[in-house]
């Protein structure tokens, strides 16, 4: 009687010990599926022997050389042994640089493939790098390059501390360099240079490609570039802002070939548009001036004005005329 009563317990224990190893294992929900081993015995399609897991509410992590390289939260998350690939929906996550800086991402499906460290992340896609944060349809970034590129419906804002700005940025595309904090937006540009402090005044721009140099605080623009600043506006084919410029007597804003300049200019209750053409314009936002060279030439009222260097100020109808023999003024 004793043996089966010693039995029963033994049986009853096992069993606990058992249901208990079985929830702890059921409740662990960090992976690295890398390691799983492929199953005999299964198929593919196309007749391949494989293993594909699947998980719910998921947390994945890659590492590279013994140093954490990408991690994610997933909804859902399909991994193949065999092929290296896996798919995800809804991931939010990081990854780290070359230099160790972390990227912050999130999209609503993606995939990763490990034999290329290739990360994709498609629809309503969110990329966190420093204090820009870039919004598209699609992003594409290899764990082993120092680049990223986003497609499709591209935005981008910026605050900018130490030249008291923000810039909004919208393209069909961009790439980022993320260890020299370089980017390069293309096709269809078009953006705003915000300043924070409510009197200082802010500018818009468009252009076919934008290349912007964060650490040297500048933006050089290719292809139709226009630059509107209240009611002026500014074209041509080429065109640059230096930001850290603002409130110094220094040009702020280039441009080059081909300039042609539109003024509304309000004076006494009456307005009337003032036209300028030249090869280069250099914008002075500290002055509100902007002076043209490169054979400029002023049309104001009934006037041609002409010389070699052509200053205007802001709805102001003076144009100043140097003409490197004599320097004057017309009203």
């Amino acid at each position: 009687m004793k043996f089966f009563e010693l039995r029963h317990t033994v049986t009853v224990i096992l069993f606990l010990m058992f249901s208990v190893f079985l929830m702890y294992f059921t409740s662990i929900k960090t992976w690295d599926l890398a390691k799983f081993r492929q199953k005999e015995g299964e198929k593919t399609p196309q007749g391949r022997g494989f293993q594909e897991n699947y998980f719910k509410s998921i947390n994945y992590y890659i590492s590279q050389e013994k140093m954490p390289a990408l991690f994610l939260v997933a909804d859902e998350l399909l991994h193949n042994g065999e092929t290296g690939y896996t798919s995800f929906t809804s991931p939010d996550g990081h990854f780290y640089t070359q230099n160790r800086d972390k990227i912050f991402y999130r999209g609503k499906t993606g995939s990763f493939n490990k034999n290329n460290s290739h990360l994709n992340l498609k629809e309503e896609v969110k990329v966190t790098m420093d204090k820009i944060i870039t919004t598209g349809d699609k992003m594409d970034y290899f764990l082993n390059k120092d680049k990223i590129h986003v497609l499709g419906n591209v935005v981008s804002i910026g605050d900018r501390p130490e030249t008291h700005e923000k810039i909004e940025i919208t393209s069909e595309q961009a790439y980022f360099w993320p260890k020299k904090r370089h980017s390069n937006y293309l096709d269809n540009v078009k953006g705003k240079v915000k300043r924070k402090r409510v009197y200082e005044e802010s500018i818009d721009f468009s252009a076919n490609k934008l290349f912007l140099d964060e650490p040297n605080n500048f933006m050089n623009l290719n292809g139709d570039v226009v630059v509107k600043k209240q009611s002026l506006t500014a074209k041509g084919h080429r065109g640059e802002v230096y930001l850290e410029n603002y409130n110094k007597k220094l040009k702020y804003f280039v441009l080059y070939d081909d300039v042609k300049v539109t003024e509304k200019i309000l004076l006494e209750g009456k307005s009337y548009i003032r036209r300028a053409y030249g090869e280069q314009l250099d914008g002075y936002m500290n002055e509100n001036k902007i002076v043209l060279t490169g054979y400029p030439r002023a049309y104001q009222f009934d006037d041609v004005i002409k010389g070699n260097i052509i200053t205007l100020r802001e709805n102001n109808e003076v144009v100043e005329v140097d003409d490197s023999n004599t320097k004057f003024k017309i009203r």
